[in-house]
């Protein structure tokens, strides 16, 4: 059951700073965008609480790669991702080969959660990346295809294209 509360401080200056900024919107264009900071804040508290109670749970460990020993824990490790909400940031198991094979250390939360070893950005913001780039490329072009001079008929095809005044010769 979601209970954030706890580490939402109603006191904090950043989040009456941003609830002031809501009461003095007049317009409703200026109501939504007072509000969309906030939501961000509320939705970022809302992922971390999710993501530190999930990584709580026990983990299944995988094998070892190299010796097939299942890993074993060492402990909890600090993550940050850049996502839509703003930085997410959270703790996570990570474990290696209670043999010391040489393996880099697994973290099986992050391979839950769809996240790669190294990974900073979060997959929406990356779909969110390159749509932007894509409609960008897109207005730009019809940008350049508007602004483009209209191209003039050359001289030998409004020749062709004009009545000739002369009369035919046989």
């Amino acid at each position: 059951m979601l209970c954030f509360s706890d580490s939402i401080r109603h006191d904090d200056p950043s989040m009456q700073q941003l609830l002031n900024t809501i009461e003095k919107a007049q317009t409703l264009t200026q109501l939504i965008l007072a509000v969309w900071p906030l939501a961000r804040v509320l939705a970022r508290h809302i992922v971390e609480y999710v993501l530190a109670e999930r990584a709580q749970r026990p983990v299944p460990w995988p094998p070892c790669p190299t010796c097939g020993t299942l890993l074993r824990s060492k402990g909890f490790a600090q993550r940050q991702l850049t996502s839509l909400v703003g930085p997410i940031r959270g703790r996570r198991r990570i474990g290696r080969c209670p043999h010391g094979c040489d393996i880099p250390q697994v973290a099986p939360f992050d391979a839950a959660l769809g996240v790669q070893p190294h990974q900073r950005t979060s997959g929406e913001l990356q779909c969110l990346g390159c749509a932007l780039a894509v409609s960008l490329h897109n207005a730009l072009q019809d940008l350049r295809f508007r602004s483009r001079p209209r191209q003039l008929p050359r001289a030998d095809q409004q020749a062709s294209q004009q009545p000739s005044d002369s009369p035919v010769q046989s």
